[in-house]
Formats: C-alpha cells, sequence, structure tokens
C-alpha cells in the first residue's frame, strides 16, 4: 500500500471496521482484503445504478455522495460518506448490484475493501484479525440497517413538515437546546426528495408558526 500517506492510515485505523486491530496488523488486514486506493475528481461518478459492488469503500478524502432517480426524475439523496466513512459493504458482501448511484461530491480518494473475504476467507486464515474485521463488519452493518429505518421513517411522512420534524428528531441535540444542520438548504431539500423552494417555505411557515427557531444552520424547537 505504498500509495497510503501516514495521514490516510491514521484514518484507516480510526475506522471502526479496524475498532480492536492493532497497528502492527493494520498492513496485514489490507493485504487480506486485496485494499486498493482510487481517486476520483469533484463530480465524477464512482458506481452507477444498476453496477456490480466488488468492494465495500472506505472515504480516505473528499465526500462521496449516494442517490437515486425518483419516478417523478427528481435526484433523492441517501447519504454523504466523508472521510473515515464506509459505503457499500453490505451488497459488496451479498455480491449483488447497487440501488444508488456513488458520485465524488469532493475530489478525493477512496480504498476499496474486499470485504466478502472476511465472509469467505479472512476469519480461518487470519485468526484473531480476521475475526476482528468481520466482528465489526457485523455492526457496521446493524448501524447502516438503523440508518435505513430512519430514512425510511423520515420519507413515510405525507406531509412535508412530518418529515422535516422527523427529520430533526433523529439530530443530535446540544445543551442549549439547539440542533446543527449538517446539510445546505439543497441538500436537505434533496434528502427529503422535496423541491428547495418548497422546503425554504416550510420552514419559513414553521418559524412565523412558532414551531422552530432558526440562526442559519442552527434550530431550535419551541
Amino acid at each position: 500500500m505504498d500509495t497510503l500517506t501516514e495521514p490516510h492510515r491514521d484514518l484507516i485505523r480510526s475506522c471502526p471496521l479496524f475498532a480492536g486491530v492493532g497497528p502492527a496488523e493494520v498492513g496485514a488486514a489490507l493485504d487480506a482484503l486485496h485494499a486498493r486506493v482510487r481517486r476520483f475528481k469533484r463530480g465524477e461518478i464512482i458506481l452507477r445504478a444498476g453496477e456490480a459492488v466488488p468492494s465495500a469503500g472506505l472515504v480516505l478524502e473528499g465526500v462521496v455522495e449516494g442517490s437515486f432517480v425518483s419516478e417523478q426524475f427528481n435526484q433523492v439523496d441517501m447519504e454523504r460518506f466523508g472521510a473515515g466513512l464506509l459505503f457499500g459493504e453490505a451488497i459488496a458482501c451479498l455480491g449483488g448490484t447497487s440501488p444508488i448511484q456513488l458520485r465524488a461530491a469532493e475530489a478525493g480518494c477512496v480504498l476499496f475493501l474486499d470485504v466478502a473475504s472476511l465472509v469467505e476467507q479472512i476469519p480461518s486464515r487470519n485468526g484473531l484479525i480476521g475475526a476482528r474485521l468481520l466482528s465489526n463488519l457485523a455492526l457496521s452493518l446493524a448501524r447502516k440497517d438503523a440508518f435505513l429505518n430512519m430514512k425510511v421513517r423520515i420519507l413515510s411522512q405525507r406531509g412535508l413538515r412530518d418529515r422535516i420534524l422527523a427529520y430533526l428528531q433523529n439530530l443530535p441535540i446540544g445543551k442549549d437546546g439547539w440542533v446543527t444542520l449538517p446539510l445546505t438548504r439543497t441538500e436537505l431539500a434533496r434528502y427529503l426528495s422535496v423541491n428547495r423552494s418548497a422546503l425554504s417555505r416550510e420552514l419559513g411557515r414553521m418559524v412565523d408558526g412558532g414551531i422552530i427557531q432558526m440562526d442559519g444552520k442552527r434550530l431550535r424547537a419551541l
């Protein structure tokens, strides 16, 4: 893995997939996972919907955006993966095709990992390291399942206001009672599968109605 920088290696060691794997063991784990690095330009397609998913991806630099086109031909953003986040592990394990498109929202690079090997070969071949990686992978899949359940619950709300409130309920609340929106207004509109102007109007109505208070990207329920 000569193409990895030291900051990249630090990021890999901090990734939940490698939790409990010692610094001296990370190299062996990467070799067993047939790890490879690929760089992407901003806007470049990493994976198209319907294409096979041979590997999971760990974002080392930049941001990867997952989305699909609805029946109304609107782009629906499913999730954004920043540095240190893993994507595609479930489909890669199943050997399936991608239900969404993955695009580089920012220029960066991705470390691709053959996670299917965790189930097929690594635990028996690499002992405790493989067992630890497999356990970490199971936890990662459980977290992704929880995220998808949340996404389904939000999009199942009939009204835009209900979608907004359902989304806000899942954001961490600061000690002062405020939450910070992690997305821009455009990104949030895509996430909620609505028009940006409609989202802005509804947020304005909620502020005028005394339901929420907004200060830039900070928001508080009243």
